[in-house]
Formats: structure tokens, sequence, C-alpha cells
């Protein structure tokens, strides 16, 4: 498969004063890769973004939908797709 048309599922931990971060490729078995904390700052996640599309790939964002999440998921869909929310009930 063309590497433009493959998916990095990217989890995000969303904290008032950090968001930690990891990313998945979409096939079986792929490493997980943690890129740990990053800011909170319009800028920081701009810089991901970016970091994560160099990677030739086509990064989907999801998130746990809390106080802080639901404020990413508005600064985050200026630039990209929104994300999906997983509500905290469902992650256990």
């Amino acid at each position: 498969m063309d590497q433009s048309n493959k998916t990095l599922y990217v989890g995000l931990d969303v904290h008032k004063e950090s968001i930690a971060v990891a990313y998945a490729p979409e096939d079986r078995g792929g490493e997980v890769v943690s890129l740990g904390a990053i800011g909170t700052r319009q800028c920081d996640i701009d810089k991901l973004i970016r970091r994560l599309e160099s990677k030739g790939a086509t990064p989907v964002f999801v998130y746990e939908a809390g106080p802080c999440g639901y404020a990413l998921c508005a600064k985050m869909s200026e630039t990209v797709p929104t994300p999906d929310i997983t509500d905290e009930g469902e992650t256990g």
C-alpha cells in the first residue's frame, strides 16, 4: 500500500498542563510509539501535527472526552478533521 494512503492512529491523554502522545500504524501488530508529553499551546499542537504528517501517513486523532480534551478538540478542528471522541465510561 502506498505510504500516503496509510493511517497513523494517534492517542492523546489530555491534561491541563500537558498532553501525552502515542501513535500506532494501521497495520495489526505494528509497534506503538510513545512520543512522551507535549505542551498544550496551539504551537505545540501544530508542531505535533507537522511531525506526524512528515511520516507520510494520515494522522487520525483520538482522545478521552473530558474537560481538557474538549478544549483540545476545538483547537485541533481548525487544523485537522475533528478527532474522534471516546467517552470516559467506555474506556473502563
